[in-house]
């Protein structure tokens, strides 16, 4: 301890240095973006872009119409735009109609389809939060997919909606989710 100070006045230093050490990390925190969540980086096409919105799916619909599963899987593997995934999932098999086989892109990326299912609540929380994995869920009463990118807290998931301008979901509103893992 130097001589200058005293025991008492060397731990209320080390007290304010711990104090703004910390102070230091929220401001980062907050300027920087670091946070508790954590959210995973993908692709946000939308299924009506007009560089393939027209595009039509064996069925006879487009991608624009009914091209939300096919956008949400561009949107996890991020290789191919939907149009050119499209093309791709025609030309291997990869549709039963209009909906996609979700196994038929597991030659394409490292990511592969694992199963489909209903997370339990707050148990995808956890699963989300690692980015070898992408969970595309089943909502607006079984009408419509989407990308889930992030945990927002009370059951809320961050998403890339490829069909409506949506930045989240709750776990309430998933019917089941799909995942891919690489």
């Amino acid at each position: 301890i130097n001589a200058e100070y005293g025991e008492t006045d060397q731990l209320n230093m080390n007290k304010w240095t711990a104090l703004s050490i910390l102070l230091s990390i929220q401001i980062l925190s907050v300027f920087c973006g670091f946070n508790d969540t954590k959210i995973c980086t993908r692709k946000n096409w939308k299924q009506y872009d007009p560089t393939w919105s027209g595009d039509t799916l064996p069925c006879g619909s487009t991608i624009g119409q009914v091209g939300c599963a096919l956008t949400s899987v561009a949107n996890c593997l991020g290789t191919m735009n939907p149009g050119q995934l499209n093309t791709w999932l025609k030309s291997h098999g990869g549709y039963s109609g209009c909906d996609i086989i979700w196994s038929a892109v597991n030659s394409l990326t490292a990511f592969k389809y694992v199963d489909q299912v209903k997370f339990a609540e707050g148990s995808l929380s956890t699963a989300v939060g690692n980015c070898n994995n992408c969970f595309i869920a089943n909502v607006r009463g079984g009408t419509h997919w989407v990308l889930i990118t992030g945990f927002a807290g009370d059951n809320t998931y961050y998403v890339n909606d490829p069909g409506f301008d949506q930045s989240t979901y709750t776990w309430f509103n998933m019917l089941v989710e799909s995942k891919y893992s690489a």
